[in-house]
């Protein structure tokens, strides 16, 4: 890769996309975000829109190359990082709606506990690939979520014709390849990635999910993150401001992303004694190291998912980051640190702390 070629990085979070333009050594040239809408028809059920996200990577792109002072050209590769919500496709590959509305909802975001009870009946089971997730399965995965779906939408689920992680979708979307990422299929679709393992096809049985690979299109085999997808259909190129020159890499989840940039070097200088905090919506914990390691009530391990020859496990608590806008909006006086409250309280705290703990015999844990 020559100085003159640029680097597009892509972060779909919960609440926004973000567009980033770097050189080959990981300098950030320019960045620009766009927020994305969220629906709630129903306790527990939250959901997304692909067509909505799209325009929120196009937009924030095309005004980061911009504020880069880049040419389209130039951008010759690209990757993205995701939460690791539920993307739904028809058979021909248009977004499947869940809920009514001038945007199609065709995501169940990765918060969505709609499938509380599939999610214990996967518990129930005992099956094979409970071991990679501390011995429960969570509603915030994919196998659950799409069993409820199965139950309760029945109708819908006969129409699905691809369902994805946000990210894998956006690879699709971008190139047209079915192939996944490993990161996001060992984390959250019981795939396992060890060689003679793949899918467990006596637990999808179990769980009444054998016909789930064929109707969510999904590969026998994970890519490694960073492997060449393809290069931009036309299409995409067009809307994203860039040229078919631009190629695909396979993308991670957000939160893992963040692990490996956090991480760094230590993963081959110290694996066993670094713990990556990545904060968000959601606050995870995330740790490698060059054996499997099985904690029981902890996610993983995982493969691959951070990096080749490398085993991930993870933990944390969801919608820490949420809390804190809930605690912020409780206050009367929330709502004069400007449009970045996180960051405006942030100073204020770091200021405090530079002149010792302001606090030191209180502790809030609501």
């Amino acid at each position: 890769m020559s100085h003159q070629e640029h680097v597009l990085g892509i972060d779909i979070g919960t609440g926004s996309a973000r567009a980033g333009i770097f050189t080959p050594d990981g300098v950030m040239l320019a960045e620009a975000k766009t927020p994305i809408a969220m629906h709630r028809p129903a306790e527990h059920h939250v959901e997304q829109s692909s067509t909505n996200i799209w325009r929120a990577v196009c937009s924030a792109t095309r005004r980061a190359r911009e504020a880069a002072g880049v040419s389209a050209a130039s951008v010759t590769r690209m990757s993205v990082s995701a939460t690791c919500s539920l993307v739904l496709l028809d058979k021909a590959y248009r977004p499947l709606a869940l809920s009514p509305g001038e945007e199609p909802w065709d995501i169940i975001v990765w918060m969505d506990h709609r499938a509380t009870v599939e999610a214990a009946e996967c518990t129930a089971t005992g099956g094979a690939p409970l071991a990679n997730l501390g011995g429960t399965m969570s509603p915030e995965m994919q196998m659950p979520k799409l069993k409820w779906l199965k139950r309760h939408r029945p109708a819908l689920y006969e129409q699905i014709g691809y369902a994805g992680d946000l990210g894998d979708w956006l690879g699709f979307h971008c190139t047209g390849s079915f192939e996944r990422s490993v990161c996001m299929l060992a984390c959250k679709w019981t795939f396992d990635p060890r060689p003679g393992h793949g899918w467990d096809r006596d637990f999808l049985a179990r769980i009444d999910m054998a016909d789930v690979i064929e109707r969510a299109a999904l590969p026998e085999t994970a890519q490694p993150v960073g492997v060449d997808l393809g290069a931009l259909t036309e299409a995409a190129a067009a809307d994203l401001g860039l040229t078919t020159g631009c190629r695909f890499s396979v993308g991670m989840i957000d939160a893992y992303a963040g692990a490996l940039g956090t991480l760094g070097r230590s993963l081959t200088d110290a694996p066993k004694r670094r713990l990556a905090v990545i904060g968000g919506t959601s606050t995870c914990h995330i740790a490698a190291q060059p054996e499997r390691c099985a904690v029981p009530g902890v996610w993983g391990p995982y493969p691959g998912a951070l990096g080749d020859a490398f085993v991930a496990n993870e933990g944390g608590q969801s919608i820490t980051g949420a809390l804190l806008d809930h605690l912020v909006a409780m206050f009367a006086a929330g709502g004069e640190f400007g449009d970045d409250v996180h960051g405006a309280l942030s100073e204020i705290l770091l200021e405090r702390l530079a002149k010792g703990d302001p606090a030191p015999h209180t502790h809030v844990c609501p």
